[in-house]
């Protein structure tokens, strides 16, 4: 029997429902910010089962999400902290794609897992179209617990 390797290109992240309240527990100082990261879904597009196994270590490597709250400092000063912030900011709510294995992983009160992390490690903030990696959690909410 033929063996098929998945790539990474196949798996697909659930972006959680957030009610704009803060669960986790905790509430970001200085130039942090708290994320409610994506989820793994449990199928792929192609309608393979991941195993819990590569489900837990994809969710490892996750790079998106939406930003639930930000330390006072947080997008202040550029990367190098040498001089005032320019550009764009994400706002609380945004769906953000930063840095793979970013920042410190925290089990919210709520049970679910968000990631404390410095500003300099998100990239970037979703379009109107969203990441092509990521579906909403709306038909698809049966898929995660």
């Amino acid at each position: 029997m033929e063996s098929r390797l998945l790539n990474s290109q196949s798996f697909e992240y659930i972006r959680l429902p957030w009610d704009k309240k803060n669960g986790s527990g905790c509430r970001p100082i200085g130039d942090m910010v708290l994320v409610l990261v994506d989820v793994v879904a449990e199928r792929t597009a192609g309608n393979i089962i991941v195993t819990s196994d590569l489900q837990e270590k994809r969710q490892m490597a996750v790079e998106t999400g939406t930003v639930v709250a930000m330390g006072g400092g947080a997008f202040t000063w550029n990367s190098e902290r040498s001089r005032p912030w320019a550009g764009e900011k994400p706002e609380i709510g945004d769906h953000i794609i930063f840095s793979r294995y970013a920042g410190r992983i925290i089990m919210g009160n709520d049970k679910r897992q968000y990631r404390l992390m410095l500003d300099k490690e998100i990239g970037g903030v979703a379009t109107d179209d969203g990441f092509s990696q990521t579906m909403v959690a709306d038909s698809t909410a049966d898929q995660i617990s």
